[in-house]
């Protein structure tokens, strides 16, 4: 999708979306496979596709602070899905503990090497996981609409991130193949951008 509207004649706002939505299915298409290493590959992938994400945002009139909200959530893609199948949720209320505990232990299940060499198993267990991570993100949801926990397990905004400079300026680099940027953050002050005069191609040869 990003590559066909940057290809296409769509507008700059148009590739920005598709890379917006692009990020936000990565966990989904991620833990639908049913082998941890497909799983493992598309989150490994993540921040990549946010880096150029967020070069392609800064070259446009995109606040920085949205620019550095998206590296975020393509660098805790990973961490995050990770963690939402890790935790023990014992910070939920009881009931909301207990059904997302029942979830992950199903989804912590996966079929054996000869199993998922029949065709009919294989498609079964996709089936069964993409019905799982649904159940999974619908319960999310839920739990978000409770007094308290309306951020639970959300990758950070940029007025939480800046809360990370609260003892001096943070400066994030950020290598594209044709621009290179370091974007500075600052507890009560908008993130800046100062374009650098490399780029990663150069970067690599040094």
């Amino acid at each position: 999708w990003v590559q066909a509207a940057a290809k296409g004649a769509a507008n700059d706002h148009d590739v920005s979306n598709a890379y917006k939505h692009t990020i936000s299915i990565l966990p989904r298409l991620a833990h639908c496979a049913y082998e941890p290493r497909i799983r493992l590959r598309f989150l490994q992938e993540s921040p990549g596709i946010a880096c150029a994400a967020a070069v392609h945002m800064l070259s446009t009139d995109t606040a920085v602070g949205e620019a550095i909200e998206m590296l975020e959530q393509g660098r805790s893609v990973f961490w995050s899905r990770a963690l939402q199948h890790r935790s023990d949720f014992s910070d939920l209320p009881e009931h909301a503990c207990t059904q997302m505990n029942a979830l992950v232990k199903q989804l912590a299940q996966h079929p054996t090497t000869s199993e998922m060499a029949s065709r009919m198993t294989s498609e079964w267990e996709m089936s069964r996981r993409r019905r799982l991570i649904d159940e999974f993100d619908t319960r999310l949801d839920a739990i978000r609409q409770l007094p308290g926990f309306e951020k639970y397990l959300l990758s950070k905004g940029y007025d939480d991130l800046r809360c990370s400079a609260s003892g001096g300026p943070v400066v994030v680099l950020l290598a594209g193949q044709t621009t290179c940027y370091a974007l500075i953050i600052s507890p009560h002050r908008d993130a800046q951008k100062v374009t650098l005069s490399t780029t990663s191609d150069r970067l690599v040869m040094l």
